[in-house]
């Protein structure tokens, strides 16, 4: 049925290859969420390009593509099929979030960009698109990167990515005032096992298996040559958040990028408005931590990233989970960390709560044994809680670290 007054549209589009009549999406004048997800040129999905150029109030677009191009190297995406009738009117969907996934298809130059209006956009997602340098989809990823005249979003807020570039980085360099930046670190899936298929059911190319590699890991087998490559990349970033983007609330960095006590230090000195952030860095001296976290009083929640296969890794899995938890109870409890409500390590979640202070008079620590084990278990120590990592997807630095697809804004 015909709804013109509908504010919120979400399709499927078919994943079978059942030759069927297109059917044109008549006007939605009063639209302004569209998820459209399982997109697939052969499987005759529906046209959307008379609904694109009639949502003049459309503010909210999420595009998901079936994994099963990228997995097969398969150029049969046409950006033109969706955007087609904006282009030829000059139209410029008032967009302020835009959701992208799977996408896989060549730049050809056709005014693409224009699309939008960048001065609306807001918030925007790029997950397997564009960026990959997997031999399979390089070649057209590329034509992204030599076609990189786009209009400069300079009021845009969020970003969400894992792409992690020079391209991207020179992205950041020319906007000013971004709040939110997360650079997805979980395990992408193989081939076979594409994490940014269908929520509901897998798309043909999906299965049920768990993920086999993942997307920035430093791993032992990493040459001399990308780990420089990886120390400069992390520079960049960190050189271009500090000068223009000062107003960062929320920072997810990537594993591979083990930052120095005075790395972190320059870091939380430019972003004092820092409340969530997920870094990695080899264990600093505890006073350079207290001085680092002491400035950004704000933060509430905070990781620390493990590469998996890394040195760091093998070090952290070999402590018992108990001794993580007492080390964190006897350094936490002090004033610098008193904002700070939840800690990651590594796969472990923590959910810190209060200063317990031993009974006045009854602290019998002999004198000069009080960096002693049984100085530190006298007190005083921060309550500790292991929690599940479903149980903090809500905070956006672990629930914004997933490639997988999702239909909600």
């Amino acid at each position: 049925m015909h709804k013109p007054s509908l504010t919120s549209l979400t399709l499927r589009c078919p994943t079978r290859r059942i030759p069927r009549p297109a059917t044109a999406i008549p006007p939605l004048p009063h639209l302004t969420t569209f998820v459209i997800y399982d997109i697939d040129p052969l499987c005759y999905p529906d046209n959307i390009s008379l609904l694109m150029l009639t949502a003049k109030r459309l503010a909210n677009l999420k595009m998901h593509w079936s994994p099963r191009m990228r997995d097969s190297g398969e150029e049969s995406v046409s950006l033109l099929q969706y955007f087609g009738r904006c282009l030829a009117a000059k139209h410029q969907i008032p967009l302020k979030r835009i959701a992208f996934y799977n996408l896989y298809t060549r730049n050809q130059d056709e005014g693409f960009e224009n699309i939008s209006d960048p001065a609306m956009m807001e918030e925007m997602t790029i997950v397997n698109s564009m960026g990959s340098t997997d031999p399979m989809t390089v070649f057209l990823d590329n034509t992204w990167r030599m076609r990189s005249h786009h209009p400069v979003p300079h009021n845009l807020k969020m970003m969400r990515t894992d792409i992690m570039d020079v391209e991207h980085v020179g992205m950041l360099s020319r906007i000013q005032g971004l709040e939110r930046l997360y650079l997805i670190n979980r395990p992408k899936a193989s081939k076979n096992t594409s994490t940014t298929a269908t929520p509901i059911t897998p798309s043909a190319t999906n299965v049920n298996t768990p993920a086999t590699h993942s997307n920035g890991a430093t791993s032992a087998q990493d040459s001399p040559d990308m780990e420089q490559q990886s120390k400069s990349l992390a520079s960049d970033y960190l050189a271009v958040i500090q000068s223009n983007h000062q107003t960062i609330r929320h920072l997810l960095l990537s594993p591979k990028w083990r930052l120095s006590p005075n790395a972190i230090h320059k870091l939380c000195e430019s972003c004092p408005n820092l409340e969530q952030l997920g870094i990695a860095s080899d264990i600093p001296p505890l006073e350079a931590m207290r001085a680092a976290l002491a400035l950004v009083p704000k933060l509430w929640a905070m990781r620390s990233l493990v590469a998996p296969g890394s040195e760091v890794a093998e070090k952290m899995y070999s402590v018992d989970s108990d001794m993580h938890m007492f080390a964190l109870a006897t350094e936490l409890w002090r004033p610098a960390y008193k904002s700070l409500k939840y800690f990651g390590i590594g796969d472990q979640v923590f959910k810190l709560g209060d200063v317990v202070f031993p009974p006045k008079g009854r602290s019998n620590v002999p004198e000069g044994q009080e960096r002693t084990m049984n100085a530190k278990r006298a007190g005083p120590m921060r309550k500790i809680e292991v929690v599940e990592r479903k149980s903090v997807e809500w905070i956006e630095i672990w629930g914004m670290d997933n490639p997988e697809f999702d239909v909600r804004f």
